[in-house]
């Protein structure tokens, strides 16, 4: 009977930290998970990388990048994500290069971003500069 209990007691205190762990994983600050803009382009952040699953409505060029295999699903949008401030992280975005004419895209770039989560936890900024100006992409938690 009291190797019984010692068995429950170890079994009940490895719960007990399991349970623990998993709270730690569902940390509100925590930017894992699926983001989604209001055009339906979805990706998947885990760890320190964000994955496209879904690209939604997108604009001409986008849409001659994704023509062309410049971007595809599964590849890499977000990456190089590290925790800067409460709220804020620092990383790199995938952008699409193109020649004079806007329409017409040549390949990809990583250009430095910043990621602002919104203080409900439930929207991030995704800020970048570009040749042209600041660029916003605005995704929601899925």
């Amino acid at each position: 009977m009291k190797k019984a209990f010692k068995l429950f007691g170890t079994i009940a205190l490895i719960a007990i930290i399991g349970f623990s762990m998993a709270a730690c994983d569902l940390d509100l600050d925590d930017l894992n998970g699926v983001w989604q803009t209001s055009g339906g382009w979805r990706v998947t952040i885990s760890g320190s990388t964000g994955i496209v699953n879904a690209f939604g409505s997108v604009g001409p060029l986008t849409q001659d990048a994704i023509n062309k295999g410049y971007i595809l699903i599964g590849s890499t949008d977000i990456r190089y994500i590290t925790k800067t401030s409460d709220l804020t992280w620092s990383g790199q975005v995938k952008v699409v290069t193109y020649t004079n004419n806007p329409n017409v895209a040549t390949g990809t770039d990583w250009i430095n971003c910043t990621i602002v989560m919104s203080a409900d936890r439930q929207t991030i900024n995704v800020n970048y500069a570009v040749t042209a100006g600041a660029e916003t992409q605005v995704f929601t938690r899925q």
